[in-house]
C-alpha cells in the first residue's frame, strides 16, 4: 500500500527515557527532521509499539525489587503493527472528510447553525524504516507523526488509541470541541 511518495530524511531522536512518553501500546520519542515532513515544522513524534519486561534485581538497601522495561518490538513486528495504525488513520481522515462535506452541505441548504461547529483533523503520519549500513543490524521502523506539543498551541488531542471516549479537558473552548465528538455509547445497539 503506497499512500505517498517515499523520501529520505535525516531525523535526530532523543531516546532517553526522560524524553519519551508511554501510551497504551506505543512509546513516543520526540526529535527533529532535516525537512518539514508534514507542513507543520521540523519537529516530529516517532512512535513504536512495545512490550514490557519485568525483572527482579537486588536493590542495595531494600533487598529484591522489581523493575519494568518498555522494549520496542523488532522491525518486522513494528511494520505489521504500524501499518495497521496508518490504515486506520487513512480511514479516519476519509470519514472525517465525509462528515465535513455533510456539514458543509447542511449549512448550504439550511444556513449557519446557532452553535459553533469545530474544524478538526487527525494527525498526519507516515511509516519510516531506518536505513542500516551493516548486515548485522536490523532496521527499526517508526510511525512518524506531526507533533502536538505539550502546550498544544492551536492543536488539541481529543482521542487516543486506548479509548474511543474523548479525553477530559478543562478549558471551556476545548470542552465545547470535545462535546462535538460522539460518545461511544451513541453507537450502542439500542441507539442505532
Amino acid at each position: 500500500m503506497v499512500l505517498g511518495a517515499s523520501l529520505r530524511d535525516v531525523i535526530a531522536l532523543g531516546f532517553l527515557p526522560l524524553n519519551q512518553k508511554k501510551g497504551g501500546f506505543k512509546l513516543a520519542t520526540f526529535g527533529t527532521a532535516s525537512q518539514d515532513l508534514f507542513g507543520a515544522g521540523f519537529e516530529v513524534c516517532a512512535k513504536q509499539t512495545f512490550y514490557q519486561k519485568t525483572a527482579t534485581i537486588n536493590c542495595a538497601s531494600q533487598g529484591p525489587c522489581k523493575i519494568t522495561q518498555n522494549i520496542p518490538h523488532d522491525g518486522v513486528t513494528q511494520v505489521c503493527n504500524l501499518t495497521m495504525e496508518i490504515a486506520c488513520l487513512v480511514w479516519a481522515r476519509i470519514l472525517l472528510n465525509l462528515v465535513n462535506k455533510f456539514i458543509d452541505k447542511g449549512i448550504m441548504l439550511h444556513g449557519v447553525p446557532p452553535f459553533q461547529i469545530p474544524h478538526m483533523h487527525f494527525v498526519k503520519a507516515s511509516l519510516a524504516i531506518e536505513h542500516v549500513t551493516s548486515e548485522f543490524n536490523e532496521a527499526r521502523a517508526f510511525l512518524f507523526e506531526e507533533v502536538i506539543g505539550g502546550d498544544e498551541g492551536h492543536f488539541r488531542k481529543y482521542l487516543n488509541n486506548v479509548s474511543a471516549t474523548p479525553i477530559l479537558v478543562t478549558n471551556k473552548d476545548d470542552k465545547e470541541q470535545a462535546d462535538f465528538l460522539p460518545s461511544p455509547s451513541m453507537f450502542s445497539e439500542s441507539n442505532l
